[in-house]
């Protein structure tokens, strides 16, 4: 292990470790990598490289662990004051004592020209949790043993569980209700839906409630956000026609409460044109309508979570209502066993390698057209969603969203906001 960086010809960027060192000092590990070398053998300088060396910011001198090489079948023998190390019988290293009985290796490290950086693609569990929208943790390790999506990778010595703080706030479980039994059912035959809302507080678009619908066998989600609850019936006439063009009929049984918003006289006149059933709870039986009340408080919860995690401002919540769906279709689930909606909707495995923490400071390239040769080439911006393969990143000076895909992400870096009454702003 060593604290100089520059030895490093390769260097895998790790996540946070502490190592207890022989006098019970504990340091942290910040990476490992390869570094270039000369050893002395038999009277001459011999080219040869060290794998898997620990970069340690805080020692103050190289060590060389004689346990870690006993471990990989290398062999030490001392002798006088010279120490030999042997592998399949032959010297590769040679040693003698120094100060404070101290062996000193012979050897000269190479300081390359460059460096390669490489960000290992194996994350710990605790971070794709904070990606996935604090997904459980049984979720996660199904879909990383099962193989069910693409670019979920987590470190096999990080599948331990921990507390999340955020999901302690987000989330509070009640008893479930009991599931209904139905008959076989194809796909577009049965569509779950409800209103949630009014929020505590308007978003940034001037949105007060969100209208989810759901499909029964896939249990893909599409979510609208709404202003008021009167334009519901917009929302499922566009909704109508996504089920239209998928499967060539339109949804043929609606599952919903008794509210208002789906219970006029509009309504039922658009449903009997389309001829759809419209199938409705018991008065004062939300339980009746549970599926699609805990869909609801699943998408809250983990909009929840994701806005505590990073303290984004609350007027952000429908783009954190947004991601959880977007990362919730994603996700496989005991209704959909082995397979994500995503899956069942499209035909394909979902992509993950792009996700990142809701919330995490991204740096956005600017267009050469939007800048001077002088001005920077980038902006900082908050990451708050996903639009297909592209990113949502919240400006938060100008309270604007701006979609891109050239975004640099530091998700371990959370936005300074500064919050008064006239302005939200991130601070450098």
């Amino acid at each position: 292990m060593t604290y100089r960086k520059e030895f490093f010809m390769e260097l895998v960027e790790c996540s946070q470790k502490i190592l207890t060192l022989g006098n019970k000092q504990s340091v942290e590990v910040c990476g490992i990598g390869k570094v270039l070398i000369k050893r002395y053998i038999n009277g001459q300088w011999e080219s040869s490289e060290l794998l898997d060396v620990l970069y340690v910011p805080s020692l103050r001198r190289n060590l060389f662990s004689e346990g870690a090489i006993i471990r990989r079948d290398y062999t030490i023998i001392k002798k006088d004051s010279n120490a030999l190390i042997y592998k399949d019988n032959q010297v590769v290293l040679s040693a003698r004592i120094r100060e404070n009985n101290l062996y000193e290796l012979n050897i000269k490290a190479i300081t390359p020209d460059t460096c390669n950086l490489v960000q290992n693609n194996q994350s710990d569990i605790k971070m794709w949790h904070e990606r996935l929208g604090h997904l459980n943790l049984k979720e996660i390790k199904s879909m990383c043993a099962n193989n069910g999506v693409i670019g979920l990778e987590i470190n096999d010595n990080d599948k331990n569980n921990f507390v999340c703080e955020a999901c302690a706030y987000g989330k509070q479980c009640r008893f479930p209700f009991h599931k209904s039994v139905r008959g076989e059912l194809q796909p577009g035959d049965l569509v779950y839906s409800d209103v949630c809302g009014p929020m505590s507080c308007t978003s940034v678009q001037g949105m007060r409630y969100f209208v989810l619908f759901k499909y029964t066998v896939t249990s893909y989600r599409h979510v609208y956000f709404i202003k008021n609850k009167s334009d519901v019936m917009e929302m499922f006439k566009k909704y109508n026609s996504i089920v239209k063009n998928k499967y060539m009929h339109s949804v043929r049984i609606l599952h919903t409460d008794n509210g208002r918003e789906y219970v006029n006289k509009v309504f039922k006149e658009y449903l009997d044109k389309e001829g759809i059933v419209h199938e409705l709870t018991a008065p004062y039986s939300p339980e009746q309508n549970g599926r699609a009340e805990r869909e609801n408080r699943t998408i809250v919860e983990s909009a929840c979570s994701m806005l505590y995690a990073r303290d984004v401002p609350l007027e952000l919540w429908a783009e954190a209502v947004s991601c959880a769906v977007y990362i919730l279709n994603r996700t496989s689930s005991s209704q959909t066993p082995g397979k994500t909606p995503y899956e069942l909707w499209n035909g394909i495995k979902p992509q993950l390698g792009n996700l990142k923490v809701f919330g995490s400071v991204g740096y956005v390239h600017v267009p050469d057209q939007l800048r001077t040769k002088l001005e920077k080439k980038s902006k900082k911006m908050m990451l708050v969603g996903y639009d297909n393969t592209n990113y949502r990143m919240y400006d938060v000076n100008n309270k604007s969203i701006k979609i891109s895909r050239n975004v640099i992400f530091d998700e371990h870096q959370t936005p300074a906001i500064r919050k008064n009454i006239n302005q939200i702003c991130i601070t450098d």
